[in-house]
This record gives structure tokens, C-alpha cells and sequence, in this order.
């Protein structure tokens, strides 16, 4: 566990990045309502988590956040 607890702070900037990622897709969505695609969204973080882990890179952080939505 201790291991894990010093990780946190390479992790905690990933989850706040999709976090904000995912608040910029809602606002931009009408209603508050928008279709977020979780497999892509969590594609995403799981390549930045081990991007920030191994070489301090992160995809969400260098990306717009607003992709087009489909159905």
C-alpha cells in the first residue's frame, strides 16, 4: 500500500484531467445531457496514467477535449 500511496501524485493530475475533460464534453453538450464514449474516455486515461507513470507524458493534457460525438 505504501508503494501505491506514492504514486498518487503522478495519478491524481490523470484523474483530474479526464475528470475536466469530461466536464468540457457536458458543457458543450445541449441540456447538460452528451454521449461520452467510456471506452475511448478510459483508453485515454489508462494510456496517460502509464505515460505520466513511465515518462511523464500525458495524452488528455495535450488534446483539445472535444471530439466529435458518434453514434
Amino acid at each position: 500500500m505504501k508503494s501505491l500511496s506514492a504514486l498518487e501524485d503522478y495519478i491524481e493530475p490523470c484523474v483530474n484531467g479526464i475528470l475536466k475533460a469530461f466536464d468540457t464534453v457536458i458543457a458543450g453538450a445541449s441540456g447538460g445531457q452528451a454521449h461520452v464514449e467510456m471506452q475511448k474516455w478510459l483508453h485515454y486515461f489508462a494510456s496517460d496514467t502509464v505515460g505520466e507513470l513511465a515518462v511523464s507524458s500525458t495524452l488528455i493534457r495535450s488534446i483539445s477535449c472535444s471530439f466529435p460525438e458518434t453514434s
